[in-house]
């Protein structure tokens, strides 16, 4: 055999194994992936964090909300950022986040620019559609804290809606 015939075989084989470990390893890699995902989602799905599930959501209005957190952001941040709470108010706007998840601002009667914005659950998207300015809800909602200067929650479930 020459050496080019036994440098041709060895590469050959160098090259079987190679692509064998590398296919090895990417199987792996999606099924550990695979299943850290799901795992990150379950826990999500279970509680976020800094929320009691033994805690009953508070109420409280869009107003009280815009008025604590232009007073003392960080004692707002104490009482709604990571909780669960109900909060009514009347739709001033209504748009989509980046994400496409549609936003109710309500009035908060503090600042116009800075009217509070409660983020819906994917489920309520329908129903964000039939809103109109001006009409009185009533949400479920999970607070995020303030951003620019902006009261936020997130998944939030419509309960009530004023149509008079």
């Amino acid at each position: 055999m020459t050496d080019y015939s036994k440098w041709r075989k060895t590469m050959k084989n160098v090259l079987k194994w190679g692509l064998g470990i590398v296919a090895v390893l990417s199987i792996a890699w999606l099924i550990v992936g695979e299943s850290f995902q799901e795992t990150e989602t379950q826990q999500t799905a279970k509680e976020k964090p800094g929320q009691s599930n033994d805690a009953p959501p508070f109420e409280t209005t869009a107003g009280e909300i815009a008025k604590a957190y232009a007073n003392d952001a960080v004692a707002a941040d104490e009482k709604y950022k990571n909780k669960a709470f109900i909060v009514s108010g009347s739709v001033v706007d209504k748009s989509t986040d980046p994400s496409e998840h549609a936003v109710l601002i309500l009035e908060g009667g503090i600042d116009p620019l800075l009217e509070p914005h409660f983020t819906l659950a994917d489920s309520e998207k329908s129903k964000a559609a039939e809103l109109k300015k001006g009409q009185k809800v009533k949400l479920q909602c999970y607070g995020k804290g303030e951003v620019s200067k902006i009261a936020h929650a997130e998944d939030c479930e419509i309960l009530f809606i004023d149509w008079n």
